[in-house]
Parts: structure tokens; C-alpha cells; sequence
């Protein structure tokens, strides 16, 4: 993994790709570039299925994980609740209708790597909308 702190880094925040209905998030990073996450977001609109779902992020190189970060929420049937991952000391608080968790702070990303959710119970109708990320940049 590429070291832990650089000088020089460009923040940026980033509008992700919007996953199609019953799918998960998943973000790559480009060739040519090394990001920390500082924090993501995303909403998840769940359908009538009675079934609880648990939102996990999870990091790898594109093959072996290295972080997996759970919520620790259960979100019920026919609700919307918004989910930030960030680089702060918080494990899985819940606030009204938002869920806040935290990422290990400095953790680098290189090209490929990937970040993602598994949604414990996801649906075929449940509906992730387009992430929100930041990050900060450099050239790898």
C-alpha cells in the first residue's frame, strides 16, 4: 500500500456512478492517480421487503480486502436513510433519517483499488443513489 502521508495533495469531491436498482456502490480508482478517502456518502432507499439491511464498506487492491467497515444500523423496509463514511472516530451512529460511520484516517488508495458497499439483505428493489466522495489527490 502507498505510504501513509504525502505533502501536496489536490482535494477533490467526486459525484460516483449511480448503481442500478438492487445493486451495490463501487468506485475505482483511476490509472495515474493514488486518493485518500476522506469521507463518502450515498443514500439508500429500501423497498417493502420486511427484512432489515446492514451497509458495509469494504476496501481492497481489486482482489484482497484490507478494511471492512460496517454501519452497525439495521435499516427497515420502506425507508431512506442517508450513509456517510468518514475520516473520523465514529463507530455506526445512527442520527434521525442519517447514519454516520468512520474509516481508518490516512489510508491510501492506489490505482485499482477499489472501494464499495455489501449491503447485508439488499433487494432487488432497493435503490443506493449516486455517492458523493472526497479525496485527496495525487499522482501515482
Amino acid at each position: 500500500m502507498p505510504e501513509a502521508t504525502r505533502p501536496g495533495g489536490r482535494i477533490r469531491v467526486i459525484v460516483g456512478t449511480d448503481p442500478a436498482a438492487g445493486g451495490d456502490i463501487m468506485e475505482v480508482v483511476p490509472a495515474g492517480v493514488q486518493w485518500r478517502l476522506i469521507s463518502a456518502r450515498a443514500g439508500l432507499a429500501t423497498d417493502v421487503t420486511v427484512i432489515n439491511r446492514v451497509v458495509r464498506l469494504i476496501c481492497d487492491d481489486g482482489v484482497n480486502s484490507f478494511a471492512l467497515l460496517e454501519s452497525n444500523y439495521n435499516q427497515p423496509d420502506s425507508l431512506t436513510m442517508s450513509y456517510t463514511f468518514a475520516d473520523v472516530s465514529l463507530r455506526g451512529v445512527g442520527l434521525g433519517e442519517a447514519v454516520i460511520s468512520g474509516i481508518p484516517a490516512g489510508m491510501i488508495l492506489g490505482p485499482g483499488f477499489r472501494f464499495f458497499t455489501s449491503t447485508i439483505g439488499l433487494q432487488a428493489g432497493d435503490n443506493w443513489g449516486a455517492p458523493s466522495f472526497m479525496v485527496e489527490e495525487w499522482p501515482a
